[in-house]
């Protein structure tokens, strides 16, 4: 075999729908590339779109996140590892290919242009990228659009090293699927019958599946079966064509595929959650909560559990039992963390009546006693988140600072991210950006614990406008008379409530502006000295909104967006939550975090099995 056509350019084209060629760089780096196609098109080319089989996997987050810049180096790099591959294969390369093939404009269709006369005339082309093991799965497929004198076409994939003077499956790291004999071909010259031959007018499709390592093919959208196994590394989808008249046309998504990959990808997903389901569960020794087993002989231990920081040890914590009591306190100790107290209630009395089979009234009381204790404090956390929710930051500052007093004069820095948001809050409020009022709890009375009749649940203030009105705010057992007295006088003169709320929104543009002025300048004053970074680029960001004569319109408009309150809600919520003695962030919310962690770096470990699993999408909707 002549040297010449083993040793091609190996810089890898961008699908031409949108994208420039990137040159072939003859030994410059990457970024030389991207320089000299940032030159030419003075604009970074986009990414194609996802092919709509991936659309549902945690590839599809990472490939979303990369940018284009990123992504074209991606491809333009054959050096990468495996686990640092994003592109997918869109067309065919210009740059690596066998000079007896000759390629369309849109580099989808290749067709020969050789003589044909024996097995060194063959020629082939791989994809402008390789195939990311993190897809999990990778489908194209090939429409024969002339089979030429002799069908002697070759569809598979390969390393970026084979040489391209061979059929696909010829040489080492190369697999091929054969039109004039069915044949498949592993590696080698000599193949093993395999499927149908095709000709022209058939459809053959290519899947590689990095989770167990096989591909298999297709024709005319029916499943042949597995052809190869024990598949990694780098791989490219290539085709060979050998005789004169020969033309195909390749799919690498941009349009519909003939068989259902849709629903080989669930079924996919299915046999993976059925491995996972099949292991044996290790002892739950050490639970997040406390005594996984407690809730069958005490009913209220379950409730008290959300509060525990102390594991208390299981013995012979096997049973399927011990599993679900474990998972009823994780779920208990979301509810709890977030305030959720009427679910809370509902979902602690359903869980004794599925643990013990046997609701009684007396059990009922012992629950309702419970929470009588732990709704004070979750509907109290409650109220304050939904001030912060609503944008109204000074009531939930005066609403901590009379329930939890502690709390902000020691997290100074939950308190600054509270003063800046007041202040986005006040010049939305100028731009006219605030939001109509939303069915959130308005806090106008303060009363004792012990004279509250009903509880108030978010589901409940979110559906009935009534409540609005009159809503209370239930303080802890041990708080004195005297603040309370104090705080409901304080509120008599500065309440919050919608009648002030369209006096605010009747004042003149010039006196809100004047207002937030002031508040900015006192903020700016307050931590000019503060030489931490997060601290002053918090301040710069804050107040860039400055700059825009319409912050609504401007670049950092998204700081006004209603969403960015959450955070800060979120913030002070687990400080009040440390400063009794409780978890930051509930277990179940860890173990979330640390699924998506696991997902996430098992695809930039190149583990395609990992692809399959969306934590977000397959747990949580």
């Amino acid at each position: 075999m002549s040297s010449s056509f083993a040793s091609g350019t190996r810089s890898h084209s961008l699908n031409s729908q949108n994208q420039a060629a990137l040159p072939s760089s003859g030994g410059a780096s990457s970024q030389s590339s991207l320089s000299n196609l940032n030159k030419q098109s003075n604009m970074l080319p986009s990414k194609p779109k996802l092919p709509s089989y991936l659309a549902d996997t945690s590839f599809a987050e990472l490939y979303n996140s990369v940018s284009a810049e990123a992504f074209v180096l991606n491809g333009a790099n054959n050096d990468k590892d495996p686990g640092e591959l994003v592109a997918l294969p869109t067309a065919w390369s210009a740059d690596d290919k066998c000079t007896f093939l000759e390629l369309s404009a849109d580099k989808l269709s290749v067709s020969y242009a050789g003589t044909g006369k024996t097995d060194t005339d063959a020629a082939a082309i791989r994809a402008n990228y390789p195939i990311p093991p993190q897809c999990g799965v990778f489908y194209f497929e090939v429409d024969i659009i002339n089979k030429g004198r002799e069908g002697f076409i070759g569809i598979g994939f390969c390393g970026k090293n084979v040489q391209l003077m061979r059929l696909p499956g010829w040489e080492l790291q190369s697999w091929g699927y054969h039109g004039d004999d069915g044949n498949s071909f592993c590696c080698s010259g000599t193949g093993k019958t395999y499927g149908p031959k095709f000709t022209t007018g058939d459809t053959i499709g290519c899947c590689i599946n990095f989770r167990d390592g096989t591909a298999f093919y297709t024709k005319n959208g029916v499943n042949l079966g597995i052809a190869f196994r024990d598949l990694k590394g780098i791989l490219y989808p290539s085709i060979g064509l050998r005789t004169p008249g020969e033309k195909i046309q390749v799919n690498f998504g941009q349009r519909d595929f003939d068989f259902p990959i849709e629903l080989y990808m669930k079924e996919e997903k299915a046999r993976l959650w059925n491995l996972i389901n099949a292991r044996p569960i290790p002892p739950l020794s050490n639970p997040p909560l406390g005594t996984a087993a407690a809730v069958n002989t005490n009913n209220n231990t379950n409730i008290n559990l959300a509060f525990s920081t102390t594991p208390t040890p299981v013995s012979h914590a096997t049973s399927e039992a011990n599993l679900t009591a474990t998972i009823h306190q994780l779920i208990m100790s979301y509810l709890v963390h977030h305030g959720f107290s009427e679910t809370a209630k509902a979902f602690s009395k359903d869980a004794v009546q599925l643990a013990t089979n046997d609701s009684t009234a007396k059990e009922t009381m012992e629950i309702e006693d419970t929470f009588s204790e732990i709704d004070m404090d979750m509907l109290n956390r409650q109220k304050i988140r939904h001030a912060v929710l609503k944008g109204d930051i000074d009531h939930a500052i005066r609403l901590t600072d009379i329930v939890y007093p502690t709390v902000l004069p020691s997290n100074r820095d939950i308190f600054f991210k509270l003063r800046c948001r007041k202040f986005v809050e006040m010049i939305a409020n100028c731009s006219g950006y605030r939001q109509s009022p939303t069915k959130e709890i308005e806090v106008n009375k303060i009363v004792r614990a012990d004279t509250i009749d009903t509880m108030v649940d978010d589901d409940d203030v979110e559906d009935n406008e009534e409540l609005e009105a009159e809503i209370e705010i239930v303080f802890r057992e041990d708080e004195e008379k005297g603040e309370i007295q104090k705080y409901e006088d304080a509120m008599d003169v500065d309440e919050f409530d919608a009648s002030e709320s369209d006096v605010e929104g009747s004042m003149e543009d010039s006196s809100k502006y004047e207002e937030a002025m002031r508040f900015g300048q006192e903020l700016e004053d307050d931590y000019r000295n503060d030489i931490r970074e997060e601290i002053q680029s918090t301040l710069r960001e804050t107040f860039s909104l400055l700059a825009y004569s319409d912050p609504t319109t401007s670049v950092m408009s998204y700081l006004l967006d209603p969403a960015h309150r959450e955070p800060v809600a979120n913030s002070l919520n687990s400080a009040i939550l440390v400063s009794e003695g409780k978890p930051p962030i509930p277990p179940l919310e860890i173990i979330y975090r640390q699924a998506s962690v696991t997902i996430r770096e098992s695809l930039k470990n190149g583990i395609g099995a990992a692809s399959l699993v969306n934590v977000q999408k397959d747990c949580l909707l």
